[in-house]
């Protein structure tokens, strides 16, 4: 007993490991506490490090947004500006809306934020990295921009539908090949080449269909092309070309803005048999059938176009479809009116291939088609005729003349002799005879080096020319479509200064440059022809029909006069039939 108190010695001993063990638990607390607070510190001095070090960096995180969201998708969440970035990266990401622009792209992807990146040059951060590592920069940039060509473009009509194109997945783009060097080099498909190219120049069925037995060499014509394209070698119209693809809208968002509209939409569709009718292919019953409602409601004004067969064969079938439609017979015209039509169109071709189309072809185009074409039908014929005609003739003028470009052949082929020859003496030297041969390959080629620089020289400044006169020209049909507008608008005021003051003008500075033109000819000869004349028709005639140039420029009185000398190359054994 203690002061009243019991004591116990297994009490005191537990109260003493109480006391222990709170003592520890504040002192591993404490180090806790005091590594955190020197976590904290490192934290703190790693950061202000890297704030005093010249590292650039981007904080965005997801480029694929869309342009219009692509600066307020930050790691955060929240809207960032100039700010929250370096300089050098604020300009990258500023940068992105031009590349997007340049490729026509309605994302921003994040190859495009690299392109920009690299944008710097060889100082720049991002090109210095990218050596460090042993990447090669300039194909690294040769891939971007294959990649980014590759990618879908801003598509105009109804929607916000998000869709990318199967191009880059399902297919490969030869002019990207070509430009890597990939494709074997074409030969002797020149003339194949040029005839492609000349279809694809065409105003209207441009479409080239290549035909042949297999392994002839169908593709490599299309590999040549793709060739000449990477190389600029081909008329101006297709220089720098790409291939776009267009976004299809869905037919009910179409039948939904028409029925908006409430009757102020006229629906157009060509070769209506293929949507609609008991022979239409796969899925399209179903657009006759959103189609055959509206019509009998009267919600939906359509104009269809078919041919008569193609009309008795499905439509005429469908009664329920027929009774919507009144038939208009379209006739063929006659050749009278199929020129009448030709000179209607004339102008139209004249500022699109950039070439003057006479009067004298336009007659003889309708007067050949109709006699020579059996298989289709007027004015068709006759304007394909026209149109590829002038094609024809804008790459005569966009190109090398042929005198011109077969001198460069043959330089070409004397700088390899020559190279040959060097190339043979160098191991055991020149004889006289390979010195002589020498000199005399040298001669030539300095002769043709001259004339080539002169017939240069003659060809740009004619070449200059005829692109002067046709800017007047597209200038002037500018200007008579703003008239049109203007007098459609009532703006009188502005539709008399434009038809009185500036069209005159425009007339007067065509004849001007006309003129110089034809001056210019007289003096020094003609490299460029820049007319389309009735021999130009008749050569594509030929080139469609098979049938030689001569025949087709005989008059009926020639035809005539050798009627017996044909017959006996046809009929033999039978002179005195013939005679007869």
């Amino acid at each position: 007993m203690v002061n009243g108190l019991s004591y116990s010695p297994r009490l005191c001993a537990r109260a003493r490991r109480q006391q222990q063990q709170q003592q520890q638990g504040t002192e591993q607390q404490q180090q806790q506490q005091q590594q955190q607070r020197q976590r904290e510190q490192q934290q703190q001095q790693q950061q202000q490090q890297q704030q005093q070090q010249p590292v650039e960096r981007v904080g965005i995180r997801s480029i694929g947004h869309t342009r219009d969201t692509a600066l307020h998708a930050a790691d955060d969440g929240l809207v960032l500006d100039a700010n929250d970035y370096t300089e050098k990266a604020w300009e990258a990401i500023e940068a992105l809306g031009s590349i997007a622009d340049k490729h026509e792209s309605a994302y921003v992807e994040a190859e495009m934020l690299l392109q920009a990146l690299l944008q710097d040059g060889p100082e720049g951060l991002a090109q210095r990295v990218l050596l460090r590592a042993g990447v090669s920069v300039e194909q690294l940039q040769q891939e971007l921009q294959i990649h980014l060509q590759r990618q879908p473009r801003m598509a105009l009509g109804f929607g916000d539908q998000k869709a990318y194109e199967a191009l880059s997945r399902f297919s490969k783009d030869l002019t990207a090949e070509a430009r890597l060097g990939k494709l074997d080099p074409v030969v002797g498909r020149d003339e194949e080449i040029r005839r492609v190219a000349q279809i694809l120049c065409r105003r209207s069925k441009n479409n080239p269909l290549l035909l042949g037995d297999p392994g002839v060499g169908k593709t490599a014509v299309v590999e040549g092309l793709a060739q000449r394209i990477v190389s600029g070698d081909v008329p101006d119209p297709l220089k720098g070309r790409r291939y776009r693809g267009e976004f299809e809208e869905r037919l009910k968002t179409v039948l939904k803005e028409v029925q908006d509209a409430e009757g102020g939409v006229v629906v157009f569709i060509d070769e209506i048999h293929t949507v609609v009718g008991a022979g239409a292919s796969e899925g399209a019953m179903d657009a006759g059938n959103l189609l055959k409602p509206l019509l009998a409601r009267g919600e939906l004004r359509c104009i269809g176009a078919t041919t008569t067969e193609e009309y008795r064969q499905h439509i005429e079938k469908d009664k329920a479809l027929e009774r919507r439609f009144q038939r208009v017979l379209i006739d063929e015209p006659q050749e009278e009116a199929t020129v009448s039509i030709l000179r209607g169109l004339k102008e139209r071709y004249e500022v699109h291939h950039g070439v003057r189309i006479l009067d004298s072809a336009l007659v003889e185009a309708a007067h050949l088609a109709n006699r020579y074409i059996t298989d289709r039908f007027l004015p068709d014929k006759a304007i394909d005729l026209v149109d590829e005609a002038a094609a024809r003739l804008k790459i005569q003028v966009t190109s090398k003349p042929i005198q011109l470009d077969r001198l460069d052949r043959r330089l070409l082929q004397l700088e390899m002799e020559k190279i040959s020859i060097l190339a043979d003496g160098k191991s055991r030297g020149l004889d006289e005879q390979e010195r002589r041969r020498l000199k005399a390959v040298e001669g030539q080629i300095e002769t043709l080096q001259t004339e080539q620089a002169a017939l240069t020289a003659a060809w740009t400044r004619e070449k200059e020319k005829v692109d002067a006169i046709r800017a007047i020209k597209e200038r002037i049909d500018v200007v008579k479509m703003e008239v049109e507008k203007a007098e459609r608008e009532f703006d009188l005021n502005r539709a008399a200064e434009l038809r009185f003051e500036t069209l005159p003008d425009l007339e007067k500075q065509l004849q001007q440059a006309e003129a110089a033109y034809k001056a210019a000819h007289a003096e020094g000869g003609q490299l460029l022809r820049d007319e389309v004349t009735a021999a130009d028709i008749a050569g594509v005639v030929a080139a469609w029909t098979g049938i030689p140039l001569t025949r087709l420029k005989e008059t009926e009185r020639e035809k005539l006069l050798h009627l017996e000398d044909r017959l006996h190359t046809r009929v033999v054994g039978q002179d005195k039939a013939v005679n007869a």
